[in-house]
């Protein structure tokens, strides 16, 4: 008797247990699903802003361009920004990224980097590689008093002919289970033909 009802006290745990999975479950589906629709919502903004500048930098004459337009001359050097998540448990998305970083690395010994996130501090140390900084902004969305320290050291660097580009690595959001390492040079802005 004593064992059919600790039987029965398991099968209860079990079920209220299976409840309340399926509800965080549930949750997290709903949070990935708002996440990934403020992803893909973003992407017009940015190829129309994108086709703006581009019809705007092409009516520009050379005479009237901006100091970021220009290729600093005098340098070799790349500013390199890295961007990274600051937790793990994200699939592909850091190895593919370390992989991106190293493969870039290898090819351009002139630069240095500025690394966004904890996760990429570690792989551009032991590279013996130059960090100028290193920025962690935990799980929140970054605010403009965030990035504009970030800005700042661009601005230094690129203005002050320290170095001739800067290029950023990250990743590129494909679907929920794909993200792919890019680079993307921000300085001097070009714009393809």
């Amino acid at each position: 008797m004593a064992t059919l009802l600790s039987l029965k006290r398991r099968i209860r745990a079990a079920e209220n247990v299976s409840k309340t999975t399926r509800a965080m479950q549930m949750i997290a589906a709903s949070k990935l699903k708002k996440g990934q629709n403020a992803t893909v919502s973003g992407r017009p903004y940015v190829e129309k802003l994108s086709a703006i500048s581009q019809n705007l930098s092409s009516k520009l004459e050379g005479k009237y361009l901006h100091e970021y337009m220009k290729k600093p001359e005098g340098t070799k050097k790349t500013l390199v920004i890295v961007l990274s998540p600051d937790k793990g448990l994200c699939g592909g998305l850091l190895t593919n990224l370390i992989r991106e970083f190293i493969n870039f690395g290898s090819q351009n010994k002139e630069a240095i980097y500025l690394t966004v996130g904890k996760k990429i501090d570690t792989p551009v140390a032991s590279l013996q590689k130059e960090i100028i900084a290193s920025f962690k902004f935990g799980t929140t969305l970054p605010t403009f008093d965030m990035v504009l320290p970030i800005v700042k050291i661009v601005d230094e660097y690129f203005l002050g002919k320290k170095v001739n580009s800067v290029k950023v690595i990250s990743t590129s959001f494909v679907s929920v289970f794909s993200q792919k390492p890019k680079i993307t040079n921000i300085l001097p802005i070009e714009f393809p033909k």
